[in-house]
């Protein structure tokens, strides 16, 4: 029986899937860590930046209560696959500290991939006015790949707040106000001033950490955090 014509396709498929994945990771901004290693940013210029954003006050971009004791600033991107990944798997395990009082999560958008995830971020924004920031925000990480430039079109997201049942005369509105605009660039300024280069990084109180790591990691540093400030497991 002769042999498949597409057999000789699928042995060079194979190395160059590898390939691909090994030029992601490396090339990329990739790296699953089980440590909490800080990132080679200056301590102490990295923390006053931590410091200027906790102090701002309210913020559309924001869940929990300003006055938590831990404090997560979030540098994502919505075309980002790592961060989506967050998105999915991790955030959804820190929002019991959220809804106990502990922790506050805080959004600065560092749009590395440009125009289309700035607009991605100014969705959010115009969602926030509608109290819907969680369900908009995990929306466009739900298949764990990141959001398309597609995606984060001006017609794709008044769509998405259709299906989310947001008024989206309203929302364009919004979502296109100088506002929306001001906090996208705001974000991008902030990730600027923290040294952030790649995407997830985060400050959590005020100690500057890059890459994506297991969810348990953030939680083990979350009880870490709230044994030394006397408070009680939100887990107890």
């Amino acid at each position: 029986m002769p042999s498949s014509p597409r057999s000789p396709r699928v042995r060079v498929a194979a190395p160059l899937a590898i390939f691909a994945t090994i030029a992601l990771i490396v090339g990329g901004s990739f790296v699953l860590q089980r440590g909490w290693e800080v990132n080679a940013v200056p301590g102490p210029a990295s923390a006053e930046a931590w410091q200027a954003e906790r102090l701002t006050g309210v913020d559309r971009l924001t869940v929990g209560e300003e006055g938590a004791p831990i404090e997560l600033v979030v540098y994502s991107d919505y075309q980002c696959p790592f961060c989506a990944h967050w998105d999915r798997d991790t955030l959804p395990e820190l929002l019991p500290y959220v809804d106990a009082g502990d922790l506050r999560i805080v959004w600065r958008n560092a749009n590395l991939s440009g125009g289309a995830s700035r607009l991605g971020t100014q969705a959010v924004y115009a969602a926030a006015l509608q109290d819907a920031l969680l369900p908009f925000h995990t929306s466009l990480a739900q298949n764990g790949r990141g959001a398309t430039a597609a995606d984060l079109t001006e017609e794709a997201l008044v769509a998405r707040a259709a299906e989310l049942n947001l008024n989206t005369a309203r929302f364009l509105a919004d979502m296109t106000s100088p506002e929306a605009e001001r906090a996208a660039a705001d974000g991008e300024a902030a990730a600027q001033r923290a040294g952030v280069v790649t995407t997830p990084s985060f400050h959590f109180n005020g100690v500057f950490v890059s890459g994506l790591k297991p969810s348990d990691v953030f939680i083990d540093q979350l009880e870490a955090a709230l044994s030394e400030t006397g408070a009680p497991s939100t887990t107890e």
